[in-house]
């Protein structure tokens, strides 16, 4: 039942104003009630509901300024109505003091005037006696000009959508006052707990009311300073509100400085005003000075916030706002959760303190990975783990969040994490956050990962190349491998957005069903984030820091791109040259040591860990590229994704050359002239050519030099200015493959130094005397003569190339219905394994291209399989090898006759073609007889006295030319060579001198090249056929007859 609390009775109103039988209705002038109302009145003794009795529409307002001139000194203190009031309004002068700049405190001006005059004029008559009680009551509390109404705006949790509550208003009797409502309403939407004093009580709590002097020490502060400020306008308008405020400086015993109007404006926030516009409400942005801020390294700009690091367990005995301590206070999750911005948030505690602060949940993952083995401690950063004391071996991922960078460094890091493994396969992260309390230097955030919480990364494996980080962001580019499911993402200290990187899924499988990934990043990172599913780890690369203001070597390097192998060779400064080699270990890095069963499918598509000698991968390779099974081509820049150079040719345990989902193809060299402007072929050169660029700009950079560095490169002289490929035109303009190859590095300092034929090349690398000599250098495509003549003088030096070579005695042929396996060294050896039950050739004969690809397989693995033994063994064979050995000699005899020379002294041999001489005899001194009997024979002519024959070794095979190619250089110092007349041999093999092209056979039309060659090839059997010096006691076999 609602009860209706008059002062005056029915039909006393003036007779100006006639009231129907109910008595007074609405808002009506009544006479004034003489004397004190609070001796008329019973106020009660529930707050909310004081005020009722009270006939005036500022009634509440005045019951607050009743309550604070009734309360006698030291007496506020008892839990009377009046000290329940007082309590309030300090409640709602703290909470605007804490929540000034919060956004769900919304301020309403109520401008008298004018909403008296809108009341006033309306037009309708209730609101008409509103506006004139209004007018006549303001002078009751002192005739403010404005009044501030402060409504609280938020969502109740019960509810999905937002409320707007009235808190109360500005009062120049008190400064503010409650709505009666107020307390109701925060209850009933469940906001309670967002509102508590500074010392952690619970606001607007009428059991437990609380005195200024108990209070935050810098709110009652304010107070204090307002009355200072304010001191007259106090006195005046508010006498309850001033005496109290000055009885509470007493009990404080506080010393209270002066302070002006304009220090309390400078030091506080305005946000409304009472007393005719003249005192001010105000609020303070609150700093917490505790312990638990974060002492940080980094450095931030002015005015940057240094958040709290919080915990539930808080550390005894530090400050937390003020001289507060952090209590019995809780971290709520779901808060900082909806709210991942700490500087959105609020300090816990309900004290309404918006200041930034982060906790565990904000530095370490819900889950952590598990590799299959430890990491490689010496190479990336690990959590230093520890088991009853003891440091362990760290296969586990960091499962640090990206927000812990935001305030901390790498160094940091390395001193504040440890994991430790408790019981039942458990393990607990630590992180030691410091903090700025000068007696606890740090808080501990804790995560334990129990079994459900490990994550297992199976067979996954993760490699870098290269390993370094250069101070010039041009030259930081990094390939990185990654099998399994995880996706990784890359990322710089100072930057929280991801790195954009080009990123390819190669293989669905790798001989393992394991998928491979690569990421192609095109500048620095310093850490990276692996991601498989839900679960994420960080993993931080500890990369060689290098100041290229330091590399001040200068590199030269040669490559031989040759039919079958291709060879590198480098020199430094002034020194020799030298052969490839790459162990450093800042070239290749994998995440942990590997498994076995990641060796080759890694080795086989990204790169090898070192290349050395006598180590798995060594120069010269093989001249292979490793494609997807479907590879189309392309022209992207990609060094791996669907191709890469392949070093693992003829290294991997399992002898194959395809499988689903991968294949080598070897016939680069002369893929550009045989397909030209075939996708596919021109893709594969070019992927080639950025392989091994991007191989020697990394060696030039961990060997102390830079990217300005030179390449020179050998070929056959038959190719000159044949194709792109090699063309001297190309390489001076720019359009050439190796052009692209540079440009795609962003390798815009390289030079291409004049190319050097690769006959010619060895010669400098094996050059003693310099008199008449003669190098054959076979490949596997072409054989390159060159000749250098002293005697007569002026002399000479020529040069000529032939497509004849290795790969026609170890290919396939030419003729109609050419098989692969088809040749007879091929079939014999596989053959002679089934023979012993082995089968080791089968995989190699069925996925291989070329009977060449096999062969070199077969040699390759000549100490297993003793291929050179079984040929020697054959007779028929290695008559095949002297036949194609003779048909050399005879064409190098003829190019004697015909450029009118002696014979030259020293002939030597390089190329890797040229070791299958080695198979006819290996006897030097019988193959030096041979070859000087047969170009005697051939010539009409005498070979000189101490005639000699040089055979390079297997190392020296392919080495000399890429070395000599160098060493062109170091000679030139002591040899002149550029006074001899340097031209190609106008030699063909046929009597006609016409200079031929291999354009111009095939275009042969009339056949006379077809007919001019059967005779020499007549010729040439017919010296073979009766040729009487070789014999058994020459090479241990008689020339075949048939």
């Amino acid at each position: 039942m609602s009860y209706v609390f008059r002062i005056h009775n029915h039909g006393a109103v003036p007779a100006e104003k006639p009231m129907d039988a109910n008595g007074v209705m609405d808002w009506t002038r009544t006479q004034y009630f003489e004397g004190q109302l609070n001796n008329a009145i019973d106020v009660g003794t529930i707050v909310g509901n004081i005020g009722t009795s009270i006939p005036s529409i500022f009634a509440r307002a005045m019951l607050f300024d009743l309550a604070f001139k009734e309360t006698g000194r030291h007496v506020h203190k008892i839990s009377s109505i009046n000290t329940k009031l007082i309590s309030e309004c300090l409640d709602m002068l703290e909470l605007l003091y804490q929540h000034g700049s919060d956004t769900h405190l919304v301020v309403k001006k109520w401008v008298a005037a004018n909403q008296i005059h809108a009341l006033i004029h309306s037009g309708d008559e209730k609101l008409q006696k509103l506006g004139n009680v209004l007018n006549d009551n303001l002078g009751s509390i002192g005739n403010p000009n404005e009044i501030y109404l402060f409504y609280w705006k938020d969502i109740p949790t019960s509810e999905m959508t937002e409320r707007e509550v009235l808190i109360g208003a500005s009062s120049p009797l008190t400064l503010v006052f409650t709505s009666p409502n107020w307390i109701r309403e925060m209850v009933e939407y469940g906001w309670s707990n967002k509102f508590k004093r500074t010392d952690n009580t619970p606001m607007f709590d009428v059991n437990h009311p609380e005195a200024l002097e108990d209070r935050y020490v810098e709110f009652r502060k304010m107070l204090f300073d307002l009355r200072m400020a304010y001191n007259a306008e106090l006195g005046s308008q508010a006498k309850g509100l001033y005496q109290y405020i000055i009885d509470s400086i007493a009990n404080a015993r506080a010393v209270v400085p002066p302070m002006t109007i304009l220090d309390y404006g400078n030091t506080y926030k305005n946000i409304g005003h009472c007393a005719a516009g003249v005192i001010p409400i105000c609020y303070k942005e609150i700093v917490p000075n505790g312990g638990y801020i974060m002492k940080l390294t980094k450095a931030f700009s002015a005015g940057f916030k240094v958040p709290m690091a919080l915990t539930d367990e808080g550390v005894t005995g530090v400050p937390y706002i003020g001289a507060s301590l952090w209590g019995h206070n809780k971290i709520d999750d779901a808060y900082v959760l909806s709210h991942e911005k700490e500087e959105d948030r609020e300090l816990p505690g309900g004290m309404g303190v918006q200041y930034p602060f982060v906790c565990t949940h904000d530095f370490l993952e819900d889950k952590i990975l598990r590799l299959e083995a430890p990491l490689k401690r010496d190479k990336f950063l690990t959590l230093t783990a520890y088991n009853n004391g003891t440091q362990l071996s760290q296969e586990f991922l960091l499962p640090l969040k990206q927000k812990f960078f935001k305030y901390f460094t790498l160094e940091d890091l390395k001193d504040i994490t440890k994991i430790t493994t408790l019981g039942n396969g458990s393990v607990q992260v630590t992180l030691n956050i410091p903090i700025v309390d000068p007696n606890h230097p740090t808080i501990i955030f804790k995560k334990v990962y129990d079994n459900e919480h490990i994550h297992n990364l199976s067979r996954s494996q993760i490699g870098f190349y290269p390993f370094y980080r250069t101070d010039t962001p041009a030259l930081n580019r990094y390939e990185v491998v990654s099998t399994g499911s995880p996706k990784l993402s890359f990322y710089t200290l100072n930057q929280a957005d991801e790195i954009k990187v080009t990123s390819i899924q190669r293989s669905n499988a790798i001989g393992l069903n394991i998928p491979t990934f690569y990421y192609s990043i095109e500048q620095a990172f310093d850490y990276v984030i692996v991601s498989d599913g839900n679960v994420r780890g960080m993993i931080i690369p500890k990369m060689t820091q290098i100041e290229m203001a330091k590399n001040t070597k200068t590199f030269k390097f040669a490559i031989d791109f040759g039919t079958s192998n291709t060879m590198i060779a480098y020199s430094e400064g002034t020194d020799h040259a030298r052969e490839f080699v790459e162990d450093s270990s800042t070239y290749v890095v994998y995440l942990h040591e590997h498994n076995g069963t990641y060796i080759e499918p890694l080795g086989r598509e990204f790169m090898p860990t070192s290349i050395k000698d006598n180590d798995k991968i060594e120069f010269p390779i093989k001249t292979a590229v490793c494609e997807v099974t479907d590879y189309q081509g392309s022209n992207n820049n990609e060094i791996f994704g669907k191709i890469n150079v392949g070093f693992a040719f003829m290294r991997e345990a399992i002898l194959k050359m395809e499988s689903s989902c991968y294949e080598y193809d070897t016939d680069l060299k002369w893929s550009l002239e045989n397909n030209p402007g075939k996708q596919d072929c021109t893709a594969r050169v070019r992927h080639f050519c950025l392989g091994l660029l991007w191989l020697i700009k990394n060696k030039a950079i961990l060997g102390g030099g830079s990217d300005n560095f030179s390449v020179r490169l050998t070929f056959p002289k038959s190719m000159l200015n044949t194709d792109l490929f090699y063309d001297r035109g190309a390489l001076a303009t720019g359009t050439g493959t190796w052009q692209w190859a540079a440009r795609s590095l962003g390798l815009n300092n390289i030079t291409f130094d004049d190319s050097i034929g690769e006959s010619e090349a060895p010669y400098y690398k094996t050059v003693r005397d310099m008199c008449d000599m003669l190098n054959v250098d076979i490949g596997g495509g072409t054989t390159d003569l060159f000749f250098v003549v002293r005697n007569p003088v002026p002399g000479f030096c020529k040069f000529q190339s032939v497509r004849f070579a290795a790969n026609d005695l170890w290919g396939d042929g030419y003729g109609v219905g050419a098989t692969i396996g088809g040749n007879g060294f091929v079939q014999y050896i596989q053959q002679c394994l089934h023979q012993d039950n082995r089968h080791d050739v089968d995989n190699i004969v069925n996925t291989a291209k070329s009977s060449s690809d096999v062969m070199a397989m077969l040699f390759n693995r000549d100490a297993d399989l003793l291929t050179s033994q079984k040929i020697k063994g054959n007779d028929n064979l290695r008559s095949v090898l002297i036949i194609h050995f003779t048909a050399l000699l005879y064409h190098i005899a003829r190019v004697v006759k015909s450029q009118r020379i002696p014979i030259p002294k020293d002939i030597t041999f390089s190329g890797m073609g040229s070791l299958y001489i080695k198979l006819i005899s290996s006897q030097d001194s019988r193959l030096t007889t041979f070859v000087r009997d047969t170009l005697e024979y051939l010539t009409d002519m005498k070979a000189p006295v101490n005639f000699n024959l040089m055979f390079g070794s297997l190392a020296d095979a392919k080495q000399n030319t890429a070395l000599g190619a160098l060493e062109h250089d170091c000679i030139a110092a002591t040899y002149d060579l550029s006074n001899l007349p340097n031209n190609e041999v106008n030699e063909q093999g046929l009597d006609s001198n016409k200079i031929l092209d291999y354009q111009s056979v095939l275009s042969d039309n009339d056949n006379v090249i077809y007919e001019q060659s059967k005779l020499v090839f007549d010729d040439f059997i017919t010296f073979l056929t009766y040729f009487p010096k070789p014999s058994t006691t020459t090479l241990d076999l008689a020339y075949p007859r048939q």
